[in-house]
C-alpha cells in the first residue's frame, strides 16, 4: 500500500479477485523456491519455511538471517545444507518481493545522509500527526559489580560512546531500523485511526498489538471503518510526506522517492479478503 505495488497483492487480500491458484504469498514463495530444490531437499520448500523469512523481508530480513532461519527450523540439516537452502529462498524472495526493496534501499540511503550530519535521532510525522523517533548510536560495554542478598553478579552496561559530547552515530543499525520501524508506526497509526472513529462513534473496543475486537452487533461495522481508514492514509503519498519532512527538518539533499506503482487503495472498500 505504501508503494502502491500490485506484485503480490492478489495475495493478501487486497485484490477483488484472489490469485487463480488459491496461494497467499507465503504458500507462493515456498511453491516457487521449491521448483528449483534439488529433489532431495524439495520437501522443505513449504509455507512453514518460506513464512518467517517472507514476512520479514520488506523490512528487517538478511541472507544470513535466511540461513539461520532454515538452520533453527530444520536442526538436522547440516550447517552448509541450510544455508545453501537458506540463501536460495532468500534469492527467490527477492525475485518476487522486488518492488518492496526499492523502498527500503531509498529508506536506507536518506537514513545514511541524515546520519552522516551527525544525527543520532531520526523523527518523523505519521499521517494521524504522531511523531515518532528512532534513536541509534554507538555503544561500549562497561562491567560493573552488584551485590543481591550478599551474592556478587557481573553486570555488562551498554552506554554510548561520545565524542565532543555527542553520541556517535550508528548508521548501520539506523538502516536496518528505519524500515521496520517506519511499517510499524503506520500500522500504529491505522490502528490509532480505527479507535479515534470508534470512539467519536460512541462504539466501546478492544485492543490487543494488531487485534481489533468489539460487541458482535458492532462487526460489520468495525469491518467497514478499518477499511476507509486504510484508504483514508494510504491514499496519501507518505514516502514523498517523509522526503519532504527530512529535507526540511535535517536540511539535507535526498533522492528522489521511489514512484507509485497502479494499484489502487480505494479498491480495499470490496475485498472480501482485506481483513479477517
Amino acid at each position: 500500500a505504501l508503494l502502491r505495488t500490485d506484485a503480490i497483492t492478489n495475495r493478501l487480500g487486497m485484490e477483488i479477485e484472489p490469485a487463480e491458484d488459491g496461494m497467499d504469498i507465503y504458500e507462493y514463495v515456498a511453491y516457487r523456491w521449491k521448483e528449483i530444490l534439488s529433489e532431495e531437499y524439495k520437501k522443505y520448500g513449504v509455507r512453514k519455511a518460506a513464512k518467517k523469512p517472507v514476512m520479514t523481508f520488506a523490512y528487517s530480513a538478511t541472507r544470513h538471517s535466511a540461513m539461520d532461519y532454515i538452520a533453527n527450523l530444520y536442526p538436522e540439516l547440516d550447517r552448509s545444507v541450510a544455508c545453501k537452502l537458506g540463501s536460495s529462498l532468500f534469492d527467490m524472495s527477492n525475485k518476487i518481493l522486488e518492488p518492496m526493496v526499492e523502498g527500503v534501499d531509498w529508506l536506507k540511503e536518506c537514513v545514511k545522509i541524515i546520519s552522516a550530519k551527525g544525527h543520532t535521532d531520526i523523527q518523523w510525522i505519521t499521517p494521524d500527526g504522531f511523531i515518532a523517533i528512532q534513536s541509534k548510536f554507538q555503544t561500549e560495554y562497561t562491567e560493573t559489580k552488584v551485590v543481591i542478598k550478599r551474592k556478587a553478579h557481573a553486570v555488562k552496561c551498554k552506554d554510548p560512546i561520545y565524542v565532543d559530547g555527542k553520541p556517535i552515530p550508528n548508521v548501520r543499525k539506523a538502516q536496518l531500523s528505519i524500515g521496520p520501524n517506519i511499517i510499524h508506526s503506520l500500522d500504529a497509526t491505522h490502528l490509532r485511526m480505527v479507535a479515534a472513529r470508534l470512539e467519536m462513534m460512541g462504539i466501546p473496543a478492544i485492543w490487543v498489538h494488531d487485534s481489533f475486537a468489539v460487541h458482535a452487533n458492532y462487526i460489520d461495522l468495525l469491518d467497514k471503518v478499518i477499511r476507509q481508514e486504510f484508504i483514508a492514509m494510504y491514499s496519501k503519498d507518505i514516502m514523498n510526506e517523509i522526503r519532504d519532512y527530512w529535507m526540511e527538518f535535517y536540511k539535507v539533499d535526498l533522492p528522489e522517492a521511489p514512484k507509485l506503482g497502479k494499484w489502487n487503495v480505494d479498491k480495499i472498500e470490496f475485498c472480501p479478503k482485506f481483513f479477517s
